[in-house]
């Protein structure tokens, strides 16, 4: 046992054992007192109380029913030991909330066995950070990186540093990606780079935050050559279906599909590569049971994106409304992420002419925006005046004329009168008229 954990050992005996002396002599006290007492007068007989022993019935003490929590007198290092095991089960579990504590205590007991600076506490930190990184707590898990970096410099790590340090620099990188803030995350991780990784799996995590940091810079390309080789070494150690592949196929293939955008591809092969890999994610959450989490909807969200560049909307709406029931669950009705695919089933709907249906999702996609942005927003207006295109589609030209003179009336209250959108609605509303006026005609030929 090291001298910091052996003198915590016998601090703890000393206070415990102060604690009892000194009930010890409270009780002794007023013993004291007891034997100091007059004596009775004449023949009066003392009237003691009951003993403790009298007291007990059916051979139960009077303060049985009080709880006592049971200490635990496993040795600190033993705890640690033990912690540190089930925390590995944590993780391939994803159970992150119990990893986040158990590597919580793990810190504790390092801190309590070998001091504030030593190896193991550094450890600690970086594997604390690491969890918190997993749960999604990213400032947390930027502080614990932080604190290790510095204990790094404090004292001497031996052959532990590299590896310490390529941790904390990749979650510290991590962490930075996770809050987007991209460029203070780029120094970091260009430093992990320069290291050994301690495991294929940290190598993995690396390029992934990598390719994160090359996408916001719109290097698509790169980012994509980035995740492919992420995605190569993640396969060389695990099965394709394992829960962590579904993150890294939803990455690279919303990064197909910002490459196929930017160079104009769409319906070519970078969207085939899209769907195709997008396609394996929902497998992944699929083979996991991964009902309602925010990678599966986004997942299926993407592939909804994807099969609607390959001409399958019937597809695509069936991917998007899987995504919408994850979205609800998960935040709710009034979310951004409800509202866009709500916008996305709805345009789908009017690309198939089906007006009844887009009709019904424009109107819940109203709501939405309506709950985020106000209902006389510019997104709303827009959204009114595509409901008028769709009534007019499907010679409804009556309420056709009224939502475009709503969508008039937002458009005019935010931007004037003379604004290029009101003056389009207004267009709108004479050439509707116009198309009424023509139907009405047409009908009465034909009686």
């Amino acid at each position: 046992m090291s001298s910091h954990s052996k003198s915590g050992a016998i601090i703890g005996l000393d206070s415990s054992m102060g604690f009892n002396h000194a009930a010890v002599m409270f009780g002794g006290h007023h013993a004291a007192k007891r034997r100091s007492r007059p004596s009775l007068q004449g023949g009066e007989r003392r009237r003691r109380s009951p003993s403790p022993s009298s007291k007990r019935a059916n051979g139960r003490h009077p303060d049985a029913d009080v709880d006592v929590e049971p200490v635990d007198m496993t040795p600190p290092e033993e705890r640690l030991t033990n912690h540190a095991v089930r925390c590995v089960g944590y993780e391939e579990a994803h159970d992150f909330d119990n990893l986040v504590l158990g590597r919580t205590h793990c810190l504790a007991l390092a801190q309590l066995c070998f001091g504030k600076l030593h190896p193991e506490v550094t450890l600690a930190h970086c594997r604390l950070a690491h969890a918190y990184l997993r749960k999604g707590l990213f400032p947390q898990a930027e502080g614990h990186a932080q604190a290790a970096l510095e204990r790094l410099d404090q004292c001497d790590h031996g052959t532990s540093a590299d590896p310490i340090r390529f941790s904390a620099l990749a979650t510290l990188g991590q962490a930075y990606v996770g809050q987007r803030q991209f460029a203070k995350a780029e120094p970091h991780l260009n430093k992990a780079t320069l290291l050994p990784a301690p495991t294929p799996a940290e190598k993995c995590d690396l390029l992934v935050a990598i390719a994160a940091v090359q996408t916001n810079k719109r290097f698509y390309g790169d980012a994509a050559t980035t995740l492919e080789t992420a995605v190569g070494e993640k396969l060389k150690s695990v099965s394709e279906t394992h829960p962590d592949m579904l993150a890294m196929f939803l990455a690279l293939g919303r990064v197909y599909l910002k490459l196929a955008s930017s160079l104009n591809d769409a319906g070519g092969a970078l969207v085939g590569k899209a769907v195709a890999t997008l396609t394996r994610a929902v497998n992944v959450g699929v083979a996991n049971e991964v009902v309602y989490r925010q990678e599966m909807g986004d997942a299926l969200f993407h592939l909804g994106v994807a099969l609607a560049e390959t001409d399958s909307p019937t597809a695509s709406i069936d991917n998007f409304e899987r995504a919408l029931k994850i979205y609800r669950n998960l935040h709710g009705r009034q979310s951004s992420q409800v509202a866009r695919t709500l916008r996305q089933i709805a345009s789908l709907f009017v690309k198939l002419r089906n007006v009844d249906s887009a009709i019904q999702y424009l109107a819940m996609t109203i709501k939405a925006e309506s709950r985020l942005h106000g209902p006389n927003s510019l997104q709303v207006a827009d959204l009114i005046k595509t409901r008028g295109d769709v009534e007019t589609l499907g010679s409804r030209f009556q309420v056709a004329v009224a939502s475009f003179q709503e969508a008039e009336t937002i458009y005019e209250t935010l931007q004037g009168s003379e604004s290029a959108q009101a003056a389009e609605c207004r267009e709108r509303i004479l050439r509707t008229r116009e198309l009424q006026a023509s139907h009405a005609a047409a009908a009465d030929k034909q009686h």
